[in-house]
């Protein structure tokens, strides 16, 4: 009798590899790329803020030079990364009667190891889903503990004050391109030395409704919706006007709205060091002191062999670096 249910090839770290290959669920902020992601070896992280600009403090060997870092208005804030655990099962009725496609050379190992990357990639899709809220929130100038509790409010640790700009959409005789064009210079001036391709609002459908029926917009809207060139998917919940693209964003984890009605976030696209997002190992004693991958997978046999415990955990963080140049836009 086999000592486990899984085959003796598909050990922790053959499943977390194949888990780290799987395609990741693209949802829509995880699509623009706005963060460049890298692992780190501490689950410790210190974020910096030099001047106007905040960085993470990198994990070392021992034999590299440290970091360096000027003494003029430096202020450091130290927290753990966030933990996001999730369980699941394979039972033994997930895995009788599995039989190959026929015509395939499919051996029994490779049947068993089809169902468990099957279940994980439905639990990796949970895992995207939370790292889809945590870069919203990255947009807010928060560092997400899970789908809906804080960790870091970046403006209040660092004493830094929250860029707003009132759009007045309930007023018809609001000048709506000047807020844009003001929108889109502030998000500019806030990247102290980075560049940009563009601004993007994720508004909420309140905030996103108001502007497309405004007296000013409303015309400009419909003939949005109407140019094929332009709107190359058909969408009605995107469109670009006064130099900035605004995006519906309706989502809801749990009960939790992404955007609070009637309000949007600004930010930067096609930066080069803004964003910023990392992986810290896994509370896996194997995996200490390590380079933090996406996603970590571990398994164990069900008391009496009745199945298998799947456990998964990630530990992203991602923030910007650059305060400034993220916007909240506000109506009536």
């Amino acid at each position: 009798m086999p000592t486990t249910l899984l085959p003796d090839m598909m050990d922790d770290e053959y499943i977390t590899y194949q888990a780290n290959q799987l395609d990741l669920l693209q949802l829509n902020l995880s699509r623009k790329n706005l963060v460049n992601w890298e692992g780190i070896r501490s689950t410790n992280i210190a974020i910096v803020q030099e001047g106007e600009t905040l960085q993470i403090i990198a994990a070392k060997d021992l034999d590299d030079q440290p970091n360096l870092l000027n003494n003029t208005s430096v202020k450091i804030f130290r927290f753990e990364a966030p933990y996001l655990p999730l369980d699941s099962l394979i039972r033994a009725r997930d895995l009788q009667n599995l039989k190959p496609v026929p015509g395939s050379q499919q051996t029994e190992n490779e049947l068993i190891e089809g169902v468990l990357m099957k279940k994980i990639d439905r639990m990796d899709r949970n895992h995207s889903v939370t790292r889809e809220f945590i870069l919203m929130n990255m947009l807010k100038g928060q560092i997400m503990k899970d789908s809906s509790t804080v960790l870091v409010n970046l403006y209040t640790v660092l004493g830094k004050t929250k860029k707003t700009l009132d759009f007045a959409l309930n007023n018809s005789s609001t000048d709506v391109l000047a807020k844009c064009l003001s929108l889109y210079h502030t998000v500019q001036d806030g990247l102290n030395g980075d560049v940009m391709s563009g601004v993007e609002v994720q508004c909420s459908p309140e905030f996103f409704d108001a502007l497309v029926t405004h007296a000013e917009v409303k015309e400009a809207y419909k003939r949005w919706q109407g140019n094929s060139n332009q709107n190359v998917n058909g969408s009605t919940s995107r469109f670009y006007f006064g130099q900035c693209w605004f995006e519906r964003n309706n989502t809801t984890i749990n009960g939790n709205k992404f955007i609070t009605a009637k309000k949007a976030h600004a930010y930067p696209l096609g930066t080069m060091d803004t964003f910023e997002g990392t992986y810290s190992p896994a509370d896996m004693a194997q995996y200490a002191n390590t380079e933090g991958l996406p996603l970590y997978v571990s398994t164990e046999d069900m008391k009496h062999k009745k199945g298998i415990e799947i456990h998964t955990e990630s530990r992203p963080t991602a923030y910007c670096k650059r305060l400034d140049s993220l916007v909240e836009c506000s109506t009536p």
